[in-house]
């Protein structure tokens, strides 16, 4: 009878640490499964939030707007679906720039100019002042206007600003722009080229602080010769260096401006927030460790018994030392930086500008 007696509690003793093992085994999964919940509720909380919060304080319809776009691709560079696509986005740029943005496109420079920089620079220059006057005595543009020119044949590449838009993009701005849209024209990707001149001109324009006084500044001191690094050349160290730093917060401002409002970038966002607090609250909610390295060490009787150094290997890193570059930055053609192309055409309309090869 002791001997049953001893295996019913035995078997009882099974049973039970049994029961306990599964109800903690399903205690378990109901905890993860509950935190999985808690994240993904979490997660979808902050991304709405960041959404609703990353909206521009404004929304305007195209409908409701005088501004529109307007693509003349004589030079037949974009296919129709291009087009389309790029006019309904440009004009979107342009209701939230509040300016006309222009695209116009030849492949005939090469009859109308000798292959000459300076030549090429005055000739565009006097064909889009007829070009913007004509269209804004008809009604066709407002006037407040920025146009991108890009001819085949020479490969010559010009921007230009009326009304407002001579002061969004003045001359040093115009040339931060060429500077980012050239390398597209090297690769014959003129969709995107056209398409961030109008990325880069909406974000000049909705510049919270834009500073009218450039375009004038700049053509008087001479301060509009840009290097791409953003220096200006012999007249920085005269004291023009200004532009080159109102320049670089613009970049920065635009980076971050664009970064915030992306969808993958909110929601990148939600999800590292939401499993960052998500796994706060899970790690608190378990009991908590009261052992450390020390809770079993006998300092009295604990000492390092033996010391060691062994040697594995030995890495050497050789990095051949550059040449030193003599050559002096002095090209005429070829991707030089255009010594601004502003003025007054003969309709009275004055304008910021500036052009080069690409």
């Amino acid at each position: 009878m002791v001997c049953w007696h001893y295996l019913l509690i035995l078997s009882d003793y099974k049973t039970n640490c049994c029961s306990e093992r599964r109800a903690l085994v399903m205690t378990v999964k109901h905890k993860k499964n509950f935190i999985a919940i808690r994240l993904m509720l979490m997660i979808s909380c902050i991304y709405i939030i960041a959404t609703v919060l990353g909206t521009p304080k404004f929304i305007v319809m195209a409908e409701d707007s005088k501004h529109s776009a307007h693509i003349e691709d004589n030079a037949g560079l974009l296919s129709d679906s291009e087009e389309s696509n790029l006019l309904q986005k440009l004009t979107d740029y342009a209701v939230k720039s509040e300016l006309d943005l222009v695209i116009l496109t030849t492949d005939d420079l090469n009859t109308k100019v000798k292959d000459d920089d300076t030549a090429i620079m005055n000739y565009v220059k006097g064909f889009l002042e007829e070009y913007i006057d004509e269209n804004l005595d008809n009604g066709t543009f407002t006037e407040d206007v920025a146009i991108l020119y890009f001819d085949s044949t020479y490969r010559w590449l010009n921007i230009q600003g009326y009304g407002s838009a001579e002061n969004i993009l003045n001359d040093d701005r115009i040339e931060t722009i060429l500077d980012k849209i050239s390398s597209y024209f090297g690769e014959n990707d003129y969709y995107n080229a056209f398409l961030n001149f109008g990325k880069n001109t909406k974000y000049y324009a909705t510049l919270q602080s834009t500073n009218s006084g450039n375009s004038s500044n700049s053509s008087q001191n001479g301060s509009n010769n840009t290097s791409p690094n953003g220096s200006h050349g012999n007249n920085y160290n005269n004291g023009h260096g200004q532009t080159s730093q109102n320049n670089y917060n613009d970049t920065q401002r635009q980076f971050v401006e664009n970064v915030l409002y992306k969808t993958w970038f909110q929601l990148l966002a939600a999800i590292i927030i939401g499993v960052i607090t998500v796994a706060i609250m899970a790690s608190r909610s378990g009991g908590r460790v009261t052992i450390n390295n020390h809770t079993y060490l006998n300092e009295g009787n604990s000492g390092i018994v033996a010391r060691r150094d062994d040697y594995i290997s030995t890495s050497v890193t050789k990095v051949k030392r550059p040449e030193p570059n003599h050559t002096t930055n002095t090209s005429s053609s070829g991707g030089g930086r255009s010594s601004g192309g502003g003025g007054v055409s003969s309709g009275g309309r004055s304008h910021s500008g500036g052009g080069r090869r690409v």
